[in-house]
């Protein structure tokens, strides 16, 4: 696997170019590194270890045989990762929403949403889960039927084990733990039911 320290555009199934990315990056985290990356003086790599260690936003795109298929948006200072999953299409259908609970340590996976299409052509899916975890083993999820307009809402009655979404604070760099897609989630084995 390859990554490159460049924003995925999900909407437009593309990778931003470096130049895009960092100019992005200035607007969110109020910097000024364009002007030294259109002179060659810096990278969007070297943009993002800045950021990683100052604690700003930064994000990665994983590619696997130059397709990719996952990123990643990295903002500290909102104690938030969110790791986004591709398809083979290059739309996403899965993605991890990890908060702090402690500052640059401890990473805990509170949300997942899961979204479901009905062909490879399709780009609009067909219906979609977010499930909701908290630290006291507490968790729910709703459905939300695009085709039928409808939701479904589950919520557990009995604290459930939540100790497999706990992940570290990833080092610059190193993100294999952030972008496993198996995970050990309470509640999988009610989802034959929805």
């Amino acid at each position: 696997m390859k990554q490159l320290y460049q924003s995925y555009w999900a909407a437009r199934k593309r990778l931003q170019t470096e130049e895009a990315t960092v100019s992005y990056l200035d607007t969110t985290n109020d910097t000024k590194y364009l002007k030294l990356f259109q002179k060659g003086k810096i990278t969007a790599e070297e943009v993002a270890k800045k950021n990683h260690e100052e604690g700003l936003h930064y994000e990665v795109t994983i590619l696997a045989e130059e397709k990719p298929i996952s990123f990643l948006e990295i903002v500290h200072e909102n104690n938030y990762i969110g790791v986004t999953f591709l398809d083979e299409v290059g739309r996403k259908y899965l993605k991890y929403q990890f908060k702090e609970v402690e500052p640059l340590k401890k990473l805990f996976l509170h949300e997942v949403w899961y979204y479901n299409y009905l062909s490879e052509d399709a780009i609009n899916e067909d219906y979609r889960i977010h499930f909701a975890f908290d630290q006291e083993g507490n968790a729910s999820y709703r459905k939300y039927d695009e085709i039928n307009e409808k939701t479904l809402d589950y919520e557990s009655k009995e604290p459930l084990d939540v100790s497999g979404l706990y992940e570290d604070y990833p080092e610059f760099g190193n993100y294999e733990r952030l972008i496993k897609v198996e995970r050990n989630m309470p509640l999988l084995d009610d989802m034959n039911n929805i």
